[in-house]
């Protein structure tokens, strides 16, 4: 296990099918790696949740596959809902203990939180209302999906908002949809069991 692969699972394949390659990115719940779906040689995203201590692994496994179902369904009806191709869990060598996994379309662009920080940082404004409805409506469009369909993310932030380019325009796309709700009930269940 090193910095740059915590779960020390670069250069295994899950389902036969993708790749783990690099660690791309680190959150306080998960882990980001690039990978590739091998049939086509195409960029993944695999993230791998940290399962939160003092928490029953299989059972943390079996909402977040119920949760990885309701995601692929919203997808589905949504463009601007992040795509999943698959889901799962393993042991990695790192860490030895049963972990989730979601194999998602890769990205390429930032996140808004990113965003706004560039912002303040280089040009210190935002961007104009009649910009921010324009850049948001998708969002909100895929956020009015999912309640029509009785799910509420739990977690709308600008970390969860993502500016993914493609050729040349910016589209916003909604990530973690059932994370917040997985690690929220299994953070509950601990301090029920303390």
């Amino acid at each position: 296990m090193s910095a740059g692969d915590p779960l020390g699972i670069s250069g295994s394949t899950l389902h036969e099918q993708f790749r783990v390659n690099e660690l791309a990115d680190e959150t306080s719940r998960a882990y980001l790696y690039k990978g590739t779906q091998l049939s086509d040689d195409l960029p993944v995203g695999i993230k791998f949740l940290k399962v939160p201590h003092g928490v029953d692994a299989e059972a943390f496994v079996k909402r977040f596959r119920h949760e990885s179902r309701l995601h692929f369904a919203l997808a589905q009806a949504s463009p601007h809902v992040v795509r999943i191709h698959a889901g799962g869990s393993t042991v990695p060598p790192g860490t030895k203990t049963l972990t989730p996994f979601s194999v998602l379309e890769w990205l390429r662009g930032r996140t808004l939180a990113a965003d706004f920080a560039e912002r303040r940082a280089h040009w210190g404004k935002g961007r104009t209302v009649e910009e921010a409805i324009h850049l948001l409506d998708p969002a909100a469009e895929a956020l009015a999906i999912a309640h029509f369909h009785n799910v509420v993310h739990r977690e709308v932030t600008p970390a969860n908002l993502f500016l993914s380019e493609r050729l040349d325009r910016t589209t916003i796309k909604v990530l973690d949809f059932g994370l917040a709700k997985v690690l929220g009930e299994s953070a509950l269940a601990v301090e029920r069991a303390q």
